[in-house]
C-alpha cells in the first residue's frame, strides 16, 4: 500500500490564509465577516473540516500505519527534525546534509523568488501564495460570532488534528 504524508494545519489559521488566498491575491475586497458568509455556504467549495475530516478519519481508517500527520506548527518549528521523520517514514535517504539542502531548496524565501520568477511583482505582499505561514493569526479575524460559527462547524476536525482536547 502507497504510504501517505499529510500536513494539516490549524483551521483557524488556514482560514485566515485562505480567505487572503480567495479574496487579496484576486485584488478584491470583501471584508472577512462577508466573505466567512460564503465560505460557510461553501462558495469557494469544500471547508477545511470537511478536507481534514476526511483524511483524519477516513484515510486513518484506510491507511492505518500508512498515514503520516504533520502539523504545520510543529513542521514550521522544527523543521529538520519533521523532515528527517517524513524521510524515515517515506523510506528515503535520512542523511542530515541532505535534508538540510532540501530545505534550503523548499524554503519560504525561495519559494517567494519562483513565484516572483513566474507571476512577476506583486503589488500587495498578502497577494503572495507564500505569505509566511503565521501562526495564530486567525485571532484578528476570527471574532464574536465569526468564531463560535467556525467553532460550531470545525470542532471535530479541530480535536482529530491534536488542536482541540
Amino acid at each position: 500500500m502507497p504510504r501517505t504524508v499529510y500536513i494539516v494545519r490549524d483551521g483557524r489559521d488556514a482560514l485566515v490564509s485562505f480567505y487572503h488566498y480567495t479574496v487579496t491575491r484576486a485584488g478584491r475586497r470583501i471584508p472577512f465577516p462577508e466573505w466567512f458568509d460564503l465560505y460557510c455556504k461553501r462558495w469557494y467549495g469544500p471547508r477545511w473540516r470537511d478536507h481534514v475530516e476526511s483524511w483524519l478519519d477516513d484515510g486513518r481508517k484506510h491507511l492505518r500505519d500508512d498515514l503520516l500527520v504533520v502539523r504545520f506548527e510543529e513542521l514550521k518549528a522544527s523543521t529538520m527534525a519533521r523532515v528527517q521523520t517524513v524521510a524515515e517514514f517515506l523510506g528515503l535517504p535520512t542523511d542530515i546534509d541532505a535534508i538540510s539542502r532540501s530545505v534550503d531548496m523548499a524554503g519560504l524565501e525561495r519559494a517567494r523568488e519562483r513565484e516572483k520568477r513566474d507571476f512577476g511583482r506583486l503589488q500587495n505582499p498578502n497577494q503572495s501564495f507564500y505569505r509566511g505561514g503565521k501562526t495564530g493569526q486567525w485571532c484578528d479575524y476570527l471574532v464574536d460570532e465569526t468564531y463560535d460559527r467556525f467553532m460550531d462547524m470545525s470542532a471535530q476536525a479541530l480535536k482529530l488534528a491534536g488542536y482541540l482536547e
